[in-house]
């Protein structure tokens, strides 16, 4: 019984695995300017030490999202094409590959308006914003719920849809940052099932191995007899 505590244990463990976090990247929308970006590093600054979500660890492209210039040579020349593209043409598809590059189940829309400055959330999986008006960016407290609720919900339904994973050929930056870890997601949906097989075969032998030291008769002998 010990043994099979030990065994259903481990997999529990590893579910918590802090990989498994709703993960989540910042964009500004619009031109760039200081107070835009002052505005974004901000907000990253007030998410980061949230045990809730998780934020791509690559400092250039949150930099390259925030607006700011870099090195020719970088790789993120497309990111921030698509970032500039934001308020133009078909946004939803930038902000989608947007996400998918940074391995990111949603992506938060930093922009101006009437004066100051407003968050939106947008689910990658799905490609759209998540129904509701924007936010402000006044109250700390009220910007971390809004945008956690909205991260879990994106990653909920990444993995519903099958998206979770980040799409081959999107371009420059693809392999900068990676998806969140697919093998963990299949391992935390499934290690029940892992458990239980294992759980069963563990019995499974320990039958055979009993019925093998009690049974003093023998395997059946085919004897024979001469007329």
């Amino acid at each position: 019984m010990l043994g099979l505590l030990v065994l259903l244990g481990v997999p529990a463990a590893a579910a918590q695995d802090p990989s498994a976090l709703p993960k989540i990247v910042i964009v500004v929308a619009g031109d760039p300017d200081a107070a835009l970006r002052a505005e974004a590093e901000r907000i990253e600054a007030l998410l980061r030490p949230n045990s809730n979500l998780t934020l791509p660890e690559d400092a250039l492209l949150r930099a390259a999202l925030r607006g700011e210039e870099g090195e020719a040579d970088d790789g993120l020349e497309r990111l921030r094409r698509d970032r500039r593209g934001l308020l133009e043409g078909d946004g939803h598809a930038l902000l989608a590959r947007i996400g998918h590059v940074a391995g990111a189940a949603a992506v938060v829309v930093v922009s101006r308006s009437h004066g100051g400055f407003t968050l939106a959330v947008f689910d990658t999986g799905r490609t759209e914003y998540f129904e509701g008006e924007p936010v402000t960016t006044e109250g700390d407290q009220t910007i971390s719920a809004f945008i956690l609720s909205r991260a879990r919900a994106a990653q909920r339904h990444s993995r519903d849809d099958g998206t979770a994973s980040v799409p081959t050929g999107m371009g420059a930056g693809a392999e900068r940052e990676p998806s969140p870890s697919d093998n963990a997601s299949w391992f935390e949906d499934n290690w029940m099932f892992l458990a239980g097989g294992a759980a069963l075969a563990l019995i499974v032998t320990l039958v055979a191995l009993s019925s093998g030291s009690t049974d003093e008769t023998g395997p059946p002998v085919l004897r024979f007899v001469a007329d």
